[in-house]
């Protein structure tokens, strides 16, 4: 564990020092704060990079999923539905809004979601929901590669 809390230190600087060039490294880097459970930095990083780039999904999604594993399903849920907004389509977030509703349980909504990404991907099944946290889905699918 220190091991892997060190090398996502080294992480974050070298993600600080890049954000300069590329900004949008932001989502990244608070990923970086959430592998350390360093919500309240994570959630600065994100709002402060949404709000400079609200066109970039992947900082929704990012702060959406922090939302929801701390609990803040109507903030999480906020997040989704901007992106949607702008990507009706996305995968990613409508994953996050399925599980947003189950663990909501909004049963009528939760199926409305379901069946849009049913549409999208035929082999989706509602058992494949998982309401882990983003790092743990992560780890998890490094394993399997």
């Amino acid at each position: 564990m220190f091991n892997e809390d060190s090398k996502t230190r080294q992480e974050i600087r070298r993600l600080q020092k890049k954000m300069k060039k590329s900004p949008l490294l932001f989502a990244r880097l608070a990923e970086c704060y959430l592998k350390l459970g360093d919500w309240d930095r994570a959630e600065k990083v994100l709002i402060r990079g949404v709000a400079d780039h609200p066109d970039y999904v992947t900082g929704l999604l990012v702060l959406g999923e922090g939302y929801l594993y701390t609990g803040l399903h109507r903030d999480a849920l906020e997040c989704v539905e901007k992106g949607l907004q702008q990507y009706p389509n996305h995968m990613g977030l409508l994953r996050l809004k399925e599980k947003i509703k189950k663990q909501t349980e909004e049963e009528q909504d939760l199926q409305e979601v379901q069946d849009s990404i049913r549409s999208l991907d035929p082999l989706h099944t509602h058992e494949e929901v998982s309401v882990e946290a983003p790092q743990e889905e992560r780890r998890k699918a490094e394993e399997l590669t």
